[in-house]
């Protein structure tokens, strides 16, 4: 305290006035303001984050000796998850981990100067505790030719408040992800082999966040193809039956088309496609493909496995080879079969129409068979390899080489080679039915 002496001049005197002044000694600091985060900042669960602020004070020169942080998630501050009480510290930022809990929170400063006066609280600033969120995840078709492109399309918001991530940086399962519109995100993936992929791992970052919620989300992509599995042959019934299947996981082609020798049939419900009279072209050559041409399901044309049938055809006749056929003919009394390679054991199967077809015939011939096996019929009935109650019929170890005919009237069974009947062995498989009652010409017989 002390009194400041001034003088006044008043017309003709002068007065001399004194002023008394009173000093306090110390004024509380300020509320401090607040620098960072900036108000309404995002950052992942249980973040470290740096809060800073300015100090202030009345008093020139005078310091922050000490401060206290809180933080709540009240804008009132009536319960803080945090609060630091009096840090004795000139420092002016403290680092707190975030709470766990995604939601909005607040925070405030006050400080002490250096005489140990306390300032008020600065007004409380947002904080906000958040994640990345999956909220879907989806793709253009989940089942799908191999080699084609599947669009994979994400979208991502703030989990807090549900607002749409329009920036940043993502991937999903190492694929890059661009940013369409809103919150929706987009990548691309192509597989050149059958598989299944599952999507389910999004990384990223936006701001300070990076921590991603998945939400339960992921889409599976396979990428599939088509296989005929199997075949068979019904020769009796002249018709042939087609499998087909999905390669990835071997389950049937439900009302699928595949293609035959020219043909094409709808499977069934059990992926069975069948190829009769009706829809097979009547003449078409040994090996020919079966493939399938596409799924009803999901649109799927490649192809993972095709059959080749070693079957061939001509007019009404179904001719089943284990061996290439290189030559068939049929003038509708004779069948000429021609095979592409010579060896000592020869299997055919013929349709023919019932009662009496071809079941089986076996051939075994020597080695001056002359790749060429000529069967004919009795004069009054198709092409008869076997007589439907004798079951199979066999010939073998004919040493004059080429069989030219087999012919069965009424019992007689004659064999014809290189044009002549008889000589050599022949060997007759009469299933249970009894021995022809005689043979001619032939060195030896034998009967079973």
């Amino acid at each position: 305290m002390g009194v400041l002496y001034t003088t006044k001049k008043s017309g003709p005197y002068n007065v001399k006035f004194a002023y008394l002044t009173i000093s306090t000694g110390n004024t509380p600091p300020n509320a401090p303001t607040l620098d960072s985060p900036a108000d309404s900042d995002r950052f992942n669960p249980g973040a470290s984050v740096t809060f800073t602020w300015t100090f202030s004070d009345p008093d020139v020169g005078d310091s922050q000796s000490a401060y206290q942080f809180q933080l709540d998630d009240d804008c009132d501050f009536s319960s803080p998850v945090i609060d630091t009480g009096k840090v004795s510290s000139s420092s002016t930022s403290t680092t707190q981990a975030l709470p766990s809990t995604v939601g909005l929170y607040y925070w405030r400063v006050k400080t002490w100067d250096s005489q140990d006066a306390e300032g008020p609280y600065s007004s409380g600033r947002a904080v906000i505790v958040d994640r990345i969120l999956v909220y879907s995840l989806t793709a253009d078709d989940t089942r799908r030719d191999v080699g084609t492109t599947v669009t994979l399309t994400i979208h991502l918001h703030y989990e807090y408040d549900g607002a749409d991530i329009t920036s940043g940086s993502f991937t999903l399962n190492g694929l890059t992800l661009t940013h369409q519109t809103g919150g929706d995100w987009t990548a691309t993936d192509s597989k050149d082999a059958v598989q299944a992929v599952t999507y389910d791992s999004v990384s990223g970052s936006v701001g300070n966040l990076n921590t991603v919620n998945m939400n339960g989300k992921s889409v599976t992509v396979i990428w599939d193809a088509l296989k005929v599995a199997e075949y068979s042959v019904d020769l009796a019934q002249e018709k042939i039956l087609i499998h087909l299947q999905y390669a990835y996981d071997g389950s049937d082609v439900a009302g699928g088309t595949v293609s035959f020798a020219g043909a094409t049939a709808t499977t069934n419900s059990t992926g069975w496609a069948e190829f009769n009279s009706t829809n097979l072209p009547s003449d078409f050559d040994w090996g020919q493909t079966a493939y399938g041409v596409q799924d009803a399901l999901y649109g799927i044309t490649y192809k993972a496995q095709n059959q080749t049938l070693p079957l061939a055809k001509r007019a009404s006749r179904l001719v089943e080879s284990d061996v290439e056929i290189a030559s068939l003919t049929w003038d509708g009394n004779l069948l000429t079969v021609g095979f592409a390679e010579s060896q000592s054991l020869y299997t055919l199967k013929v349709s023919g129409p019932r009662p009496v077809y071809v079941l089986n015939a076996t051939y075994d011939l020597d080695s001056d068979y002359d790749g060429y096996l000529t069967l004919s019929h009795d004069g009054s009935r198709p092409i008869v390899m076997a007589w439907k109650s004798w079951g199979g019929l066999r010939v073998r170890g004919l040493t004059h080489g080429r069989l030219t005919s087999v012919t069965l009237v009424s019992q007689v069974l004659t064999v014809v080679v290189n044009g002549s009947a008889g000589s050599g062995t022949l060997y007759v498989d009469c299933t249970g039915w009894g021995a022809p009652q005689r043979t001619s010409g032939f060195d030896e017989a034998w009967y079973s």
